[in-house]
């Protein structure tokens, strides 16, 4: 099914599942599995009637309407919308630093912080950089986890430390 005879409705991504950012709070504190906060965009796209291509996408040829992606025939489009994603510019000064987005790599990062945690018995300072809705879910997701994984470990909950900076 297109949206008419001529057009069709396309998403490219190069991932089939995505996490959906909103709950990724309940994802840290525990409350869900990753399997459970990502979204299967091919399924999705069947259910809107669109086309899925799994592919990255590497440039465009606007003159000749075409998304160029990697491994697989450029793809024409009429109307296009883009959704790059953000990504920080951390320099060396934020090396231990654990950015959010991409959110597609975050869950590694969260992982090795888990295990930091588990392996260090010392205190923890814990900062978060964005004090909007996000940020303080965030933070308050992290309190919740990580002082229940103390908890469970005999080790003081009250061992990390929070902050939260905007």
């Amino acid at each position: 099914r297109g949206v008419d005879d001529k057009h069709h409705l396309t998403l490219i991504c190069r991932d089939t599942h995505t996490p959906y950012s909103g709950m990724l709070p309940a994802y840290i504190a525990g409350h869900y599995t990753h399997e459970q906060v990502h979204i299967d965009l091919r399924t999705l796209a069947q259910a809107a009637g669109a086309r899925f291509f799994k592919a990255q996408v590497t440039g465009l040829d606007r003159s000749a309407r075409r998304v160029l992606c990697q491994g697989r025939p450029p793809v024409a489009y009429d109307w296009l919308s883009i959704n790059i994603g953000a990504a920080p510019g951390l320099g060396a000064a934020c090396a231990g630093a654990l950015p959010v987005k991409p959110i597609d790599q975050f869950n590694r990062r969260w992982l090795e912080l888990l295990e930091r945690l588990r392996g260090r018995p010392a205190r923890w300072q814990l900062a978060v950089v964005g004090a909007g809705a996000g940020g303080v879910e965030l933070v308050l997701a992290m309190q919740a986890r990580l002082r229940r994984e103390l908890q469970a470990l005999g080790r003081d909950p009250g061992a990390v430390e929070f902050s939260l900076y905007t």
